[in-house]
C-alpha cells in the first residue's frame, strides 16, 4: 500500500496545484521527487502571478527617469521559466504550458516519446 502524498501549500485551484495532483496521482514518486515536484508547482503559481502583473501593468512601465522600460516581471518570468524547465527535466516531465493548465497529457506524451525512442534505439541492437 502506498503512503498518502502530502500536498504542498499551493494556490488553491491554481495551475501548480492542478499539475501537482495530476503528476502525484499518475506516478509513484519518491519523497525527493515530490519535493522537486512541489517546487516546480510553486514556480508555476509564481509564473501565473508574474503574468497577471504584466497583464495589469502592460509590457512597458515608467523607469526611474520617466522613460518607458520593460516590466521587471518579464525578466523574472524568464528566470522562473528556466527554473521550471530545469526542475521538470530532473523529473523527466514535459514543461506544462499556460494553455495546458498542468494537464497530465503533457506528462503522458513525454513518457510515450521516451518509450518510443527506446524501442527504436533497440531495433538496431538486434
Amino acid at each position: 500500500m502506498s503512503q498518502p502524498k502530502p500536498e504542498p501549500a499551493l494556490k488553491e485551484g491554481g495551475r501548480g496545484q492542478r499539475f501537482y495532483r495530476a503528476v502525484a496521482d499518475a506516478y509513484e514518486a519518491s519523497v525527493d521527487e515530490l519535493e522537486i515536484l512541489a517546487e516546480a508547482c510553486s514556480v508555476l503559481d509564481r509564473l501565473d502571478e508574474l503574468h497577471a502583473l504584466v497583464d495589469h501593468d502592460g509590457l512597458m512601465v515608467p523607469g526611474s527617469k520617466g522613460q518607458d522600460v520593460l516590466h521587471p516581471a518579464i525578466g523574472e518570468a524568464r528566470r522562473q521559466q528556466a527554473l521550471l524547465a530545469s526542475l521538470c527535466r530532473r523529473l523527466s516531465l514535459e514543461v506544462p504550458g499556460r494553455e495546458q493548465g498542468g494537464d497530465v497529457a503533457s506528462i503522458t506524451s513525454a513518457r510515450a516519446r521516451k518509450a518510443a525512442r527506446a524501442r527504436w534505439d533497440n531495433r538496431g541492437a538486434r
